[in-house]
């Protein structure tokens, strides 16, 4: 080509100047061509170079997605089964407190019943000894009688001492017959009075041992009253306190919950964004294969025009030889 190039740019070649002008403009061409392939082959390894980086943010972005979709899963799966979990014990917890309030009513219905039992008994022991004192106010009865018996027997022996001794004698023995069935009631009498108080000193001594022990009894089932029931307050308060940690708990999962789904949601607009992303550099990789189909197209129709040139071109060369032949014969 250079020899041509030299044997062209000589002037006193003996050639036409249209033929001339003619080798130029190929010569031109073929030249032009060569840099368009140049510029053809060093646009397509750019090009490659590009697919390969879009490639590799392509395959790091697809990684970020998957990390952050199993961190977000991950994250969703702790916070549900710790969610869970505390929900199980509340759950427990709860039955354990209903349980206990239910042995805590089973007991307060029994003291209830123990409660009704002692006033029960204290009303058959009031009964008891209201009876009591009818007997002892019926005893001191007659005590009266049998003192008013006496009082009347020696007032009859003070007046018998004017009769005569017959009289006397008879009335003596009268009298000592009346005398002795009197003594007899009067003993009876007296014997009675004291077996009433005896039996009333022990009513009064069981009396006092009933009250003292329903006392004693009251006493104590007041003071497991109070006991009981500082008790249920106690566990109130500390139901209370766990309803509170439990709605604090419940509200901290909330929290976290709602951290988890904004997070979630961030994620998923990260994750779309990566969507966004990949879409563009598809559509991005897409434009740079018709740029490259494009490019193909050209250089396949810049061979072609080559070709074709190359044709011309030695069309023109055959031409130039029946010209140089045509010069030497005319010479």
């Amino acid at each position: 080509m250079k020899a041509e190039s030299s044997m062209l740019d000589q002037p006193a070649t003996g050639l036409s100047e249209p033929t001339q002008a003619y080798c130029v403009a190929l010569l031109s061409q073929e030249k032009s061509l060569g840099e368009l392939q140049r510029h053809l082959h060093k646009t397509e390894a750019l090009f490659r170079e590009s697919v390969q980086r879009k490639n590799q943010q392509l395959d790091l972005l697809l990684a970020e997605v998957r990390r952050l979709s199993a961190n977000a899963a991950g994250r969703e799966a702790k916070a549900s089964e710790h969610f869970e979990s505390s929900l199980d014990a509340q759950r427990i917890e709860l039955g354990r407190l209903r349980q206990q309030l239910a042995t805590r009513e089973t007991e307060v219905d029994a003291l209830a019943a123990q409660v009704q039992q002692l006033r029960a008994d204290l009303a058959e022991e009031r009964t008891w000894r209201e009876a009591a004192v009818e007997r002892l106010e019926s005893t001191a009865a007659d005590r009266a009688t049998l003192d008013a018996q006496r009082s009347e027997l020696s007032a009859r022996l003070s007046s018998s001492d004017c009769g005569r001794a017959s009289t006397i004698e008879r009335c003596t023995r009268q009298r000592r017959q009346s005398l002795r069935a009197a003594f007899g009631v009067a003993y009876a009498s007296i014997f009675k009075h004291r077996m009433g108080q005896a039996e009333i000193e022990e009513l009064r001594a069981r009396l006092d041992g009933s009250e003292a022990a329903r006392a004693t009894e009251r006493d104590s089932i007041h003071a497991r009253l109070s006991d009981a029931r500082t008790e249920l307050e106690a566990e109130a308060e500390s139901m209370r306190a766990e309803s509170a940690a439990a709605k604090a708990r419940a509200s901290e999962a909330e929290a976290d919950a709602e951290a988890e789904a904004r997070e979630r949601a961030r994620l998923e607009a990260d994750m779309g964004e990566a969507a966004n992303m990949v879409v563009a550099l598809q559509a991005q990789v897409k434009a740079h294969a018709q740029a490259r189909e494009s490019l193909a197209a050209s250089a396949d129709s810049a061979a072609a025009e080559r070709s074709q040139l190359a044709i011309e071109r030695d069309a023109a060369l055959l031409e130039r030889d029946g010209l140089v032949a045509e010069r030497d014969s005319l010479e």
